[in-house]
């Protein structure tokens, strides 16, 4: 599904079925190629506890945890709180936007104030 600001939007779905001959879970292939094709863009994922967090996906699991790089959290005020590297556990995503052209935050800025700015 495609939103107006120009972002990809998948909701999450139950990504684990039962392999009954060997007892694990495993995604469905076409989950597994689909999030393949995310790694290396800009993503944003909206978690459970109704924060929203924004990075480079770098890699995934077969249990659907990502790991997302260069990652800030963007908060309701419009401001972006930078995270660095960001772990997040498949059950407290809830949606995933793959974002086409937004370019990363400005180099040097954390938070709202510039590198060399005093408190």
């Amino acid at each position: 599904m495609e939103s107006e600001s120009g972002t990809t939007v998948s909701t999450k779905t139950d990504a684990a079925v039962d392999n009954k001959s060997t007892g694990n879970a495993e995604p469905p292939r076409e989950a597994v190629q689909q999030v393949r094709a995310w790694l290396d863009k800009r993503v944003q994922l909206e978690l459970s506890d109704g924060r929203v967090v924004e990075g480079v996906l770098e890699c995934f699991d077969k249990l659907g945890n990502m790991i997302l790089g260069d990652a800030y959290e963007l908060r309701q005020s419009g401001t972006r709180f930078p995270l660095g590297l960001v772990l997040a556990p498949s059950p407290a995503v809830m949606k995933i936007c793959v974002r086409r052209s937004v370019p990363p935050p400005a180099e040097g800025l954390i938070g709202n104030l510039s590198i060399g700015d005093t408190l």
